[in-house]
């Protein structure tokens, strides 16, 4: 159903009413009239909806506010200063719930207007913060001499030039624009080509400067892991182009189900985790559609949750195997998922996402490919260094 106008007239009063009393806590303190007279205005608005609603939500997507369902873009002049507040604070959405109190607001908006980076606003009881940021907790590795620190470097920098790409990429399909496949085949080959051999691959995920977003940072991880395990295991380079494609690609599907239920804190509902598995169909029907993608994409974005022992999703006869390479991003895309901090969960320790593998091997992800995986990470764990990665060999089944 289409939002009303007074719908969208008092969600707009809303983000009014809360940008202007963070201006006024900047202007004047906490016990001037003024900005008393803003707090009291902003927490009635925020009050009575939660209260009709039980709660009231807003979200961004993209560049947008979604506010309980309303999109708000170009409806509100403050919009986009109240956007960039929630941005500056690392909130992807943020939920007031029937119960809120005056000082619930108060403590809430006083965060936000001060401007601190080691004072970002949390949850309270009535207020509920889903924060995208990715963990800077990394495993301790040996020191790199100046030559090796310096193709890092020089990766790194590349990464954060084709940045704007994956961003474009991510949201073209998410608006099922038809794109050329150039975007794609750009940012792939610039990491192929600049790719840092014999480096540990968690050194190319650290000092990611756009980290506040998730979608397009787990494409690119899952590409630069997904390229690791290829070379590492003897793929020429005229594979690794096709190779970093499909794995750039194999989320395409998320692309299309709705954020709330991606970004839910909670546990799903079976029908809300019905709909997150359809994503493997979506990317693969998606990326069918245009032929100038190699086919290795479509499976990659189909079969990356079909595990080992064929379990997982989408269902597969009993004798269908999963590609090779749809294997191995499985890998990297849940060890990526593991060591990422999200609204609803913490990240994990990589001793503790190899200990997962380690269980699941043989059931879940390939037994030959998690050994490799974890030899190529090289892990501490248990204080033991995993053992060096072996020397290339040809790909196997």
């Amino acid at each position: 159903m289409m939002p009303t106008l007074n719908e969208q007239n008092e969600i707009g009063q809303l983000v009014a009413g809360l940008s202007a009393a963070i201006s006024g806590m900047r202007l004047y303190a906490e016990k001037h009239p003024k900005t008393i007279a803003l707090l009291d205005q902003a927490y009635a608005g925020i009050a009575q909806r939660a209260t009709s609603r039980e709660k009231t939500t807003a979200m961004i997507v993209d560049d947008e506010l979604l506010w309980d369902g309303t999109a708000l873009k170009g409806k509100v002049s403050q919009l986009p200063s109240f956007v960039k507040e929630l941005r500056a604070a690392e909130i992807e959405s943020i939920s007031f719930h029937k119960g809120i109190t005056r000082s619930e607001i108060t403590d809430f908006l006083k965060t936000l207007a001060s401007n601190q980076a080691d004072s970002l606003p949390s949850s309270t009881a009535h207020v509920k913060l889903g924060k995208l940021r990715l963990s800077c907790k990394e495993p301790d590795l040996c020191p790199l001499g100046e030559a090796d620190q310096q193709r890092v470097a020089a990766f790194l920098a590349l990464r954060d030039k084709k940045y704007p790409q994956v961003r474009e990429i991510s949201h073209g399909i998410s608006r099922r624009r038809n794109f050329e496949i150039k975007g794609v085949e750009d940012v792939v080959t610039a990491f192929v080509r600049g790719f840092v051999h014999n480096i540990n691959p968690i050194r190319l995920l650290v000092q990611m400067k756009v980290a506040d977003e998730y979608t397009y940072t787990h494409m690119v991880n899952v590409c630069i892991l997904t390229v690791s395990q290829a070379e590492s295991l003897g793929f020429p380079a005229e594979y690794l182009f096709q190779i970093g494609v499909a794995a750039i690609l194999h989320d395409a599907g998320k692309l299309f189900i709705p954020a709330e239920i991606l970004n839910k804190p909670g546990k799903l509902t079976n029908e809300e985790r019905l709909i997150v598995e359809t994503h493997s169909l979506r990317g693969a029907s998606y990326i069918l559609k245009h032929d100038a993608f190699p086919k290795l994409a479509v499976l990659g974005a189909l079969e990356h949750h079909i595990k080992y022992d064929g379990t997982g999703y989408p269902a597969i006869p009993t004798s269908y195997q999963p590609n090779i390479i749809s294997q191995m991003i499985a890998i990297s895309d849940v060890f990526d998922a593991m060591r990422t901090r999200r609204s609803y969960k913490e990240p994990k320790p990589v001793k503790d996402i190899a200990a997962v593998l380690l269980k699941e091997k043989g059931s879940a992800y390939h037994p030959r490919l998690v050994d490799n995986f974890l030899k190529l990470i090289q892990e501490e764990a248990d204080g033991r260094r995993w053992p060096p990665a072996p020397p290339r060999s040809a790909p196997f089944p």
